[in-house]
């Protein structure tokens, strides 16, 4: 950092989670977010005003030090002595970055798309690269979406700046709106008695984890070929699901939320491989990325106003087969009381903050291994929000594959109403062609039939294993006894 500031003052180390979204190449990089939500027939609103609106009330905050809150979307990260660095775009002009939707040729939209027509450039959207010389976000606009005088919003930024947190504080800084949702915890907190026998799990656990992990637990890949670029129709979006409905399921089988999720998920899955012919094995290897609580604040409408990354990660095996619905649910229910009260989200924690701190060569060799499928969990609102008297509605979200995820989903909504996105990579072509017995497109029907599925309500923690990087364990002890302590 000293050496950065003596010789290239203009530079600021990319720090944190954001930089792991900063190391990849090829058809998997960058990494990227779209999120999209839907203002009724009656609104109107133009470019120019869009822009006049988004600098007034998101880039011109300030914290009390002066610094301005969203800085970096005047900013792009490039590459010095093998680490990531924000630099500043010194052509920085708004109207590059939020536009009428207007991009040409495949990815071009008729004066009024369907929903189909829209998802299905989305999903282009999700690949298209960056210049590299401009922050690397955008706010396109679309009119009379449907042919109903609809106004779609289209949020897409790379994930090096932000994630779906920061799309929730960008939405309510922009509009105004409130955007509640449930508070949560990621894990029982521990007694200041129990953290020394607790941390001695740690070498133990992380054995396991190599011993367990070596040969990821892979769902068998589409027809489609590794990389399949995004072309029509390969993401998709589940309905509006009430969150009654899945409280009535939690209570029913007296469970958690993260349980009714990840047995809906796990479900879809199955059921579209059973639907394509393909094997369906006994279980599969689960990225989960759970957001952070903010420790200095309780309130129900938390969600980090800035663009830094705050999530849990945490990885686990959820069961595929299973006779029926409730079974798979309860199997899932039963690994999760196991893993409720461990301290591996906080090794976790401490290991990729010391990731972060090597070059991104060597970032890249040193990473885990991928889970198969990558889930991440956005909150779900739980109040009627509007935008000058407009209800904001039909929030869809979408993360690219990084690395060699089989699947990144996503779960999010508004209004206490709970959606999923499917983006499947090796499984692009499968589940296009995927049919249900009902002869609907999985997921649709695959989702509600297994189990209804709403966001996890963040009263539970989803804990995984540590990767198998033994060489910090000398450093998480020291975080651990002697320096400071990272329990809340």
């Amino acid at each position: 950092t000293i050496n950065l500031k003596l010789s290239r003052p203009d530079l600021q180390l990319v720090t944190g989670l954001n930089t792991f979204f900063t190391n990849g190449k090829g058809l998997n990089f960058p990494a990227n977010i779209v999120a999209t939500f839907v203002l009724p027939g009656g609104f109107t609103i133009s470019d120019t005003t869009a822009r006049e609106v988004f600098q007034d009330r998101l880039l011109n905050l300030e914290k009390p030090n002066g610094e301005l809150i969203y800085g970096k979307f005047k900013m792009y990260w490039t590459n010095f002595l093998g680490y990531a660095c924000w630099k500043e775009d010194r052509d920085f002009k708004l109207s590059r970055h939020i536009r009428n939707y207007d991009y040409p040729g495949q990815m071009s939209l008729p004066s009024a798309p369907s929903q189909a027509i829209l998802e299905s450039k989305l999903s282009l959207l999700l690949r298209t690269k960056w210049i590299r010389t401009q922050s690397p976000w955008e706010v396109l606009l679309i009119q009379n979406y449907r042919g109903s005088g609809q106004t779609v919003f289209i949020f897409r930024i790379d994930h090096a700046l932000g994630d779906g947190r920061s799309f929730l504080g960008i939405l309510r800084n922009v509009t105004g709106a409130e955007l509640k949702f449930p508070s949560f915890k990621i894990s029982v907190a521990l007694k200041k008695s129990d953290l020394f026998f607790k941390s001695l799990e740690i070498p133990f656990y992380s054995y396991l984890h190599l011993l367990e992990y070596g040969d990821r637990k892979r769902l068998p890949a589409g027809p489609g070929p590794l990389g399949l670029d995004y072309g029509g129709t390969t993401i998709s979006i589940s309905p509006e699901i009430p969150v009654e409905v899945i409280k009535r399921i939690k209570k029913h089988f007296n469970v958690s939320y993260a349980c009714v999720l990840y047995a809906a998920i796990s479900g879809a899955i199955s059921r579209a491989l059973e639907g394509s012919d393909q094997n369906v094995p006994n279980d599969f290897s689960a990225g989960l990325v759970l957001p952070k609580p903010n420790p200095s604040s309780s309130s129900s409408t938390d969600s980090s106003d800035d663009l830094s990354l705050e999530a849990y990660f945490a990885e686990t095996t959820l069961p595929l087969k299973a006779s029926t619905g409730a079974e798979r649910l309860l199997q899932i229910e039963k690994s999760l009381q196991l893993l409720r009260k461990s301290c591996i989200p906080m090794a976790f924690d401490l290991i990729f903050k010391m990731h972060a701190l090597l070059p991104l060569a060597w970032m890249s060799r040193r990473m885990p291994k991928t889970p198969s499928v990558s889930i991440s969990i956005v909150p779900v609102t739980t109040s009627r929000d509007s935008y000058q008297g407009f209800e904001i509605s039909e929030m869809s979200s979408f993360i690219s594959n990084m690395l060699d995820y089989d699947i990144s989903i996503v779960t999010y909504g508004l209004n206490n109403k709970q959606r999923l996105s499917f983006c499947p990579m090796r499984w692009a072509q499968l589940v296009t062609n995927c049919k249900t017995s009902e002869g609907k497109k999985f997921p649709e029907k695959a989702v509600l039939r297994v189990v209804h599925c709403k966001c996890d309500e963040y009263s539970v923690a989803i804990i995984g294993r540590l990767p198998n990087q033994l060489w910090l364990f000398p450093v998480i002890f020291y975080k651990l006894f002697l320096g400071k302590n990272l329990t809340r």
